[in-house]
């Protein structure tokens, strides 16, 4: 006689069965939305604050916020809000072409590295490596010191704290593309050096450098609003945020919003670009 058994259904083991739809990422959404409101106040900061940031009524001076002044008035009567909104542009563009000239100069030396070998990336590895001893904020002020106070010079101080990682990562990637067999089978078709690193090895090696680009960002902020804040980046009346913050130091305790506001938009703007530099990081892999 043959029984016939009933199979028990097999219970799937604890972690194996079909994921459960992740919750709307809040964090990202915000850190997207906030640099939304940012790129605006950059690029059409009179749609967000149509006011002029650098006229300013005495009478009004060190009012708190409310109704009228959203985030309060300053030491001559400006109104902070439009300040910090009209701030947004000055940050933001140092920021910006500091990280595009670390780009230029890193890609330069990490492609020539790469590309070279033997003494020259013995060389230029070495500069990479003195460049990486040396704490990024101290030497920009070592920079800032010779070429004198100004945007370009915070700018260009800035880039050359990112050109090491930079060159490193692209120097990596340059040495992994240029042994695949594309760029091997490239090489034998008799493309020239500049074609063949032009349109094979740069294009395969960059993808990395977005993300790394993405990141950099957010620390070129950071340090563009140190040095604004030490009165080497651009000079008063200009509204840029470290220079608020330092402006507002000496009335901290009678006019808190002076410091407080312009210290948190450079930190919502910093926190928001590491965010999405992060997502961005984890899709081009």
């Amino acid at each position: 006689m043959t029984v016939a058994l009933a199979k028990a259904p097999v219970e799937a083991p604890s972690g194996t069965g079909p994921r459960r739809r992740r919750g709307p990422r809040i964090g990202l959404a915000l850190a997207a939305v906030w640099l939304l409101v940012v790129a605006l106040a950059v690029f059409v900061p009179h749609l967000l604050a149509p006011g002029d940031p650098l006229a300013g009524v005495p009478a009004l001076k060190l009012q708190p916020p409310s109704a009228h002044h959203w985030w309060g008035t300053d030491e001559v009567g400006r109104d902070l809000y439009t300040r910090v909104v009209h701030g947004a542009g000055l940050t933001m563009s140092t920021a910006v072409l500091a990280v595009a000239m670390g780009v230029l100069l890193g890609s330069a030396l990490g492609l020539l590295a790469g590309l070279a070998g033997g003494i020259v990336d013995v060389v230029v590895m070495r500069v990479v490596d003195v460049l990486f001893a040396v704490p990024g904020i101290l030497l920009s002020l070592a920079l800032i010191t010779v070429l004198g106070a100004g945007t370009a010079a915070v700018a260009f101080a800035v880039s050359v704290g990112s050109i090491a990682g930079i060159a490193r990562v692209l120097r990596s990637e340059v040495l992994k593309v240029r042994t695949s067999p594309y760029v091997e089978a490239a090489q034998v078709s008799g493309n020239r050096p500049l074609r063949l690193t032009l349109r094979h090895v740069l294009p395969n090696a960059v993808t990395p450098l977005l993300a790394l680009a993405a990141l950099e960002l957010a620390a070129a902020i950071l340090s563009v609003s140190a040095l604004g804040f030490l009165g080497y980046g651009a000079q008063p009346p200009a509204p840029e945020w470290g220079a608020m913050v330092a402006s507002g130091r000496d009335s901290l305790r009678t006019a808190w919003w002076l410091t407080t506001v312009p210290g948190l938009a450079i930190v919502a703007t910093v926190l928001a670009a590491n965010r999405v530099s992060l997502l961005g990081g984890r899709r081009l892999r």
